[in-house]
């Protein structure tokens, strides 16, 4: 049997508060995940459910003769169409 939850994974406003602390002490570093923490929760808020490796996308997408756009011009398209998006913190290509 695998993992249950029944609600969200992520707190923003638990983040935000801790990130507020780590650069209030001068973390750059704990700051810098800790934003990406954050985006990943803002995410889940408006419905984005883990990640999809980004490998698996191309790949439909090459079957149809599409090409994937640079992550970079991805999340914003994909925001800007009323999706959640963050790029993940623990999958680079996610």
């Amino acid at each position: 049997m695998g993992p249950m939850w029944v609600g969200p994974m992520h707190d923003a406003e638990f983040v935000a508060g801790m990130r507020g602390d780590a650069a209030a002490r001068g973390w750059s570093e704990p700051d810098r995940l800790l934003g990406s923490f954050l985006e990943e929760a803002e995410a889940e808020a408006k419905g984005a459910l883990l990640f999809y490796h980004l490998g698996e996308v191309q790949r439909a997408l090459a079957k149809r003769g599409l090409r994937q756009p640079p992550l970079a011009a991805l999340l914003p398209l994909l925001r800007g169409a009323g999706f959640g998006a963050a790029q993940a913190h623990s999958e680079t290509k996610s």
